[in-house]
């Protein structure tokens, strides 16, 4: 074992001893990678922009627009109507666009799940993380909607309490403590390091 330690040892100091092998081996790649750190490092891109049309009246399309808006990782801008949103994503000023059809709360509320579109000009990263948040969200108000709807019976008005509780769970009274500190590589540290 010392032997192979000794080798190593002066394979070491055969390499970085010499001026020369300490710029090609130490000072050199050092240099090369804080250069592409700060070139790179810091790309970090503003929210990326989804643009939606709102035509539900109701508390559920406001709902899932808070908690999109809520989120904190989008841009949500507003467009007339659907066809202003699909120019909108065809003419690439928002990643993704959301369509919410009229009468989605007294769907919803009477325990159908209206459809939802998602519009997006290319599938991306971006994308399909709001067709999953949204999907989710609206799985959400569809539960509680039938979870309503199961506990009065059908009767009453399912739209006026349906709209209380969503109200309600806007307020976030109840969540959960985050415990990741961002410890975690970065998402550009996968280019940098090859």
């Amino acid at each position: 074992m010392n032997k192979i330690l000794a080798i190593a040892w002066n394979m070491v100091k055969r390499t970085i001893a010499s001026r020369k092998g300490m710029l090609t081996y130490i000072l050199l790649p050092s240099i090369v990678i804080a250069a592409i750190i700060s070139v790179t490092g810091g790309m970090e891109g503003d929210k990326p922009t989804v643009l939606y049309n709102n035509m539900d009246t109701g508390a559920a399309g406001r709902h899932l627009l808070a908690e999109l808006e809520n989120t904190g990782d989008y841009k949500l801008i507003a467009r007339s109507d659907e066809a202003a949103l699909k120019e909108g994503i065809i003419q690439q000023e928002g990643e993704a666009g959301i369509s919410i059809p009229a009468e989605y709360t007294a769907q919803l509320a009477h325990g159908q799940q209206p459809e939802l579109s998602v519009y997006e000009l290319r599938a991306s990263e971006t994308s399909i993380l709001v067709k999953m948040k949204v999907n989710t969200i609206a799985g959400e108000m569809l539960d509680t909607a039938r979870t309503v709807n199961a506990v009065n019976g059908g009767a009453g008005d399912a739209e006026a309490k349906l709209g209380a509780i969503l109200k309600q769970a806007e307020q976030h009274n109840v969540g959960s403590t985050r415990t990741d500190y961002d410890l975690y590589p970065g998402k550009r540290l996968a280019s940098l390091l090859g």
